[in-house]
């Protein structure tokens, strides 16, 4: 017996009858008795039917699929009106090719006689890959979460035919455990509650759903936003979590979080609480990061990170590498070398392009989803995923072209920028939006959101107008079919008309958030342009998601990163120069080693047209025919330079102005103790 608790607070109580009807026992012993030849006929008419569509499905998972005994239906309309018809409940499972209980229940639990025969017989069954419908994902893993106090994948719920769900869970076993129930266990309370009970098994899933829609449209402090404390919270919850003994954060199974990571090593920069503080958020950011290189999350021999370990060592990973988690690591991998400067931090960032460009790196140029060493495809190589997914190569572009110019790796930046054209022209339609996929599906937030992020970052890295231009032309993309004038960004168009609820994201798991991406993308957008426009839709953003119910700071450390930067200065930083001379190579050099999450990088070349550039970059020329670097501060120029050591005066002060000004600002709010 398994008690949940509910999004509602009430209970959910499953208890399995062992007992079978006399009916089904003897269905079982003899088939042949009481199944004519035209039964059977059209049993495997229907079967043949559904194999066909999965077999003709865009997604490789549902592909591998076709050939299941269970009735499998893709998700849409065609599924919907079939379970209203025949007055049926769904049953939806979510996976993905490369994931590991995935593939473990297929095998184990899905091939069992006894669960295809009663998932055909009493629900229209639909496979979802989540990476092609994470909207839908999103509402269900909400669900779940609430009412049995865990997600993740395989994601497995029982809904009525108009999509509210009434219960699910994640993994389930062949055959019951202690504390475990059986799918066939609770396939049968969800059949008898539909057939028995239906006026209270529908009034749950009604209350189900206001809680899920009231999660999803409250709100928080509509007058100040963000505010110290919640940086300190969240700065203590993340040590709290901190693993002394083994590194990373909790003491179960071992995930990288790199968001944690990232804002922990923004807030011991930051420097707006006790020095004791900020020392230890960054002991326990690289504490983790140690585990994360050193350790099995890690594959020493074919490179790469799998996504996670089930034991607290690191010691037993789940094979599947995913590209947002290595986009994610060797993100905060460049932050360690830039704020260490030590060579075995840059030897893991080698290492993780290595294993991206040898094994997820597509033929023509952009990168496969995910990758799984131990299950391998019908040829025997190991199982790639080979789909585009247009939010995860937004991520690894970013990440390998700021890779490419700290390390000094012209090459990685070429693959960038080659990856960038091929998204460009497989997910970019200047009237339906963004893509999701190669296939031409219609994207979410965090696709448009990912390659606004990865286009600043080219613009930033190739200093080429037109990726700036771009990136501007797609925000107003995002403001169009995601945005919400009351704050935040909805994860759904619109005009979807499949999804129970539209929901904004605020968690910041291995995938940011596409609200917290897109508050990194309107601080860099203004910093880079000027436009207040791009700052005034960063405060009530913000205010939408402070203090929100349902969520911890700590649970959106990219969006509380960003949040820290809103009060600090703006940085400009513009070199003008020629682009191929050694002076202005040398300055950018030296800009493009330090560890500045608050500035923004541009070039100005004397040789080439500057009517692409924001207009205060446009007159910034080279003094005496020498690179000349502009060091700003919220479009306050200090007086241009052009020898190296003036430049890196200036960096050094301006970072020291920074500190002296969170000290005093920590000192005059008393938040300078723990």
């Amino acid at each position: 017996m398994g008690i949940h608790p509910r999004v509602d607070g009430t209970f959910i109580s499953i208890r399995a009858r062992q007992q079978e009807s006399p009916d089904q026992g003897v269905l079982k012993r003899e088939p042949m008795r009481y199944l004519n030849l035209l039964t059977i006929m059209l049993w495997m008419s229907a079967v043949s039917a559904t194999q066909a569509d999965l077999a003709e499905a865009r997604s490789p998972y549902l592909r591998k699929h076709a050939d299941s005994p269970i009735q499998w239906r893709q998700w849409g309309d065609a599924a919907f009106q079939e379970a209203r018809a025949e007055d049926r409940p769904i049953f939806l499972s979510i996976g993905y090719l490369t994931c590991r209980g995935c593939q473990v229940m297929k095998q184990e639990t899905f091939s069992q006689p006894e669960v295809i025969e009663f998932l055909n017989a009493h629900f229209i069954p639909i496979l979802l890959d989540r990476e092609e419908r994470p909207d839908v994902d999103r509402v269900y893993q909400a669900f779940v979460a609430g009412t049995t106090g865990r997600g993740g994948w395989p994601l497995n719920v029982w809904m009525t035919p108009t999509l509210e769900p009434f219960l699910g869970g994640t993994y389930f076993p062949p055959v019951d455990r202690p504390g475990m129930p059986s799918l066939l266990s609770t396939a049968r309370i969800a059949n008898r509650g539909w057939r028995e009970d239906r006026s209270n098994v529908v009034a749950r899933a009604e209350t189900l759903r206001r809680a899920l829609e009231t999660m999803a449209a409250a709100t928080g402090d509509a007058e100040t936003g963000f505010r110290g404390e919640d940086f300190m919270a969240a700065a203590r919850e993340l040590i709290a979590e901190h693993d002394p003994e083994y590194g990373g954060f909790g003491r179960d199974a071992k995930f990288p979080h790199a968001a944690k990571i990232h804002f922990l090593l923004r807030f011991a920069e930051r420097a707006d609480a006790a020095p004791a503080l900020r020392a230890e958020a960054r002991s326990v950011a690289f504490d983790a990061l140690e585990a994360i290189v050193s350790a099995s999350l890690r594959d020493h021999e074919r490179g790469g990170f799998h996504r996670y370990t089930t034991d607290r060592e690191w010691q037993k990973p789940h094979f599947e590498k995913m590209l947002y988690d290595q986009a994610a690591i060797l993100d905060v991998l460049v932050d360690a070398f830039l704020l260490t400067q030590e060579s075995r931090w840059r030897e893991a960032i080698v290492n993780a392009v290595g294993f991206v460009q040898a094994e997820l790196t597509r033929g023509d140029g952009a990168f496969a989803s995910s990758f799984n060493a131990v299950n391998t495809g019908e040829d025997g190589v190991p199982l790639l995923d080979d789909k585009m997914v247009t939010a995860w190569n937004g991520s690894m572009i970013a990440a390998l072209a700021r890779a490419a110019v700290v390390l000094d790796r012209p090459e990685w930046l070429t693959a960038a920028i080659e990856a960038a054209e091929r998204v460009r022209t497989l997910a970019m339609d200047a009237e339906r939006g963004v893509t999701r996929l190669d296939s031409g599906q219609l994207g979410f937030a965090e696709d448009t959101a990912s390659l606004i992020h990865a286009w600043l970052t080219l613009f930033e890295t190739t200093f080429e107008p037109h990726w700036l231009q771009e990136a501007e032309a797609l925000q107003a993309q995002m403001e169009e079919f995601f945005g919400d004038p009351e704050g935040g960004y909805f994860s759904t168009r619109a005009d979807t008309d499949d999804v129970l609820i539209r929901m904004k994201e605020d968690f910041d798991g291995e995938e940011p958030s596409p609200n917290s991406l897109t508050a990194r993308n309107l601080r860099r957008l203004y910093s880079l342009t000027g436009n207040p426009e791009y700052a005034r839709r960063l405060d009530p953003l913000f205010q939408h998601f402070a203090g929100r119910p349902f969520t911890q700071p700590a649970a959106m450390p990219i969006l509380l990163a960003e949040a820290m930067m809103r009060d600090r200065p703006t940085l400009q930083i513009v070199i003008a120069g020629d682009a191929e001379a050694e002076d202005t190579q040398a300055m950018l050099r030296e800009v493009r080693q330090r560890f500045l999450p608050e500035a923004v990088v541009a070039r100005v070349d004397p040789e080439q047209p500057t009517a692409g550039l924001p207009a205060y970059m446009r007159d910034m020329q080279p003094l005496e025919g020498r690179a000349t670097a502009y060091v700003c501060e919220s479009f306050v120029c200090r007086l241009p330079v052009n020898e190296l050591e003036d430049l890196i005066d200036l960096l050094d002060a301006g970072r020291s102005e920074i500190h002296e000004h969170s000290d005093k600002a920590a000192t005059e709010t008393g938040i300078d103790d723990r």
